[in-house]
């Protein structure tokens, strides 16, 4: 069984176009006729930001994703198991509060909604309390 681990680093991103040009530049080739097992791990960074509210903080994660490739019955189907683990990453905070014309514009508009269901509300009540009271 052979085994070969290739790492891709931030530092050789720039050059990066596809995994076909950067497996031939690595020098490495699969003979999928042989292959009984393969494993592949990896890593992805997302950064989701909540756009709504008058502070917009940004929520980190980390996806340890691992694909494997289990060919050891050679019968021409070739299970994949995907397994992905994620974990909350600390975010770098910002040093100074993130306000902008749009979030200022949903907290208006939010305010509003509240406003017009509140007062919906009290005529709604008052509405069934004077059909009580004519009956």
């Amino acid at each position: 069984m052979n085994t070969r681990c290739l790492s891709l680093n931030d530092s050789d991103l720039g050059p990066f176009s596809n995994t076909k040009d950067w497996f031939a530049r690595e020098n490495f080739s699969i003979n999928w006729y042989a292959v009984q097992k393969m494993q592949m791990r990896f890593n992805l960074t997302s950064v989701a930001f909540k756009s709504l509210g008058p502070d917009p903080t940004p929520d980190c994660f980390q996806f340890r994703v691992t694909i494997e490739l289990d060919n050891s019955q050679h019968d021409g189907q070739i299970p994949i198991i995907l397994s992905m683990n994620p974990g909350r990453l600390d975010c770098p905070d910002h040093s100074q509060p993130v306000s902008n014309g749009y979030t200022r514009m949903v907290v208006l508009l939010n305010l509003v909604v509240i406003f017009t269901s509140i007062s919906s509300l009290i005529l709604c009540l008052r509405a069934l309390l004077r059909a009580q009271i004519l009956k």
